[in-house]
């Protein structure tokens, strides 16, 4: 072998079973998940209720960090947020969504700016109002900014997908609609059966 020589010509191999079929992607399941690749482009079955055709679109970014991150937070916030803006892995799919999945999913979304918002008002508020000797009245504003960011986060939650993984290549979707990931699998030629 020599190091000095210019490199050869190899054919592209394909990486997965269903990689450059019939929908020019891969996709495969990863447990209950299913990993699909960036930029694919999905069938008209709703990702979140399965409905078809879907219709609408959602320009979605998945973005994942490793969990070991969550370590260092605990230890020093500020370094935590640096370590993970370094390492997180970021992926776009644009998901099938039907009307109703779409509205819920917006309306999640609402959930959560509006939890952020009360979250900032009242902090600012409960620590005017307390400081105002009134902390009878502030420190339940502020506790309950927390409770309302919470609930809005743990409702919200339950109307959006989420990425278990994403790497360089793949995105792995938790809470996929079964027959949403039957038809993914479909498209990119993957005989491999849901688990």
């Amino acid at each position: 072998m020599n190091p000095y020589a210019p490199p050869e010509y190899r054919p592209h191999q394909p990486m997965a079973q269903g990689y450059g079929v019939p929908g020019g992607f891969a996709a495969w399941p990863d447990g209950p998940n299913l990993a699909v690749q960036k930029d694919a482009s999905l069938p008209a079955v709703c990702v979140k209720c399965g409905a078809a055709p879907a219709h609408q679109r959602k320009n979605q970014q998945f973005v994942w960090t490793p969990p070991w991150v969550f370590i260092i937070f605990f230890v020093s916030p500020i370094i935590g947020a640096i370590v993970a803006m370094i390492v997180q892995k970021k992926g776009r799919l644009q998901l099938p969504l039907c009307d109703l999945c779409l509205g819920r999913w917006k309306q999640g979304t609402l959930m959560v700016v509006g939890g952020v918002l009360y979250l900032f008002a009242a902090l600012f508020g409960g620590i005017i109002i307390a400081a105002n000797d009134l902390p009878e009245l502030g420190v339940p504003i502020l506790v309950s900014s927390i409770v309302v960011l919470v609930v809005a986060l743990v409702v919200a939650n339950k109307r959006f997908l989420r990425a278990a993984k994403v790497d360089e290549r793949m995105i792995t979707i938790r809470a996929l609609h079964p027959e949403a990931a039957r038809a993914i699998l479909a498209a990119a030629g993957s005989a491999a059966p849901l688990t």
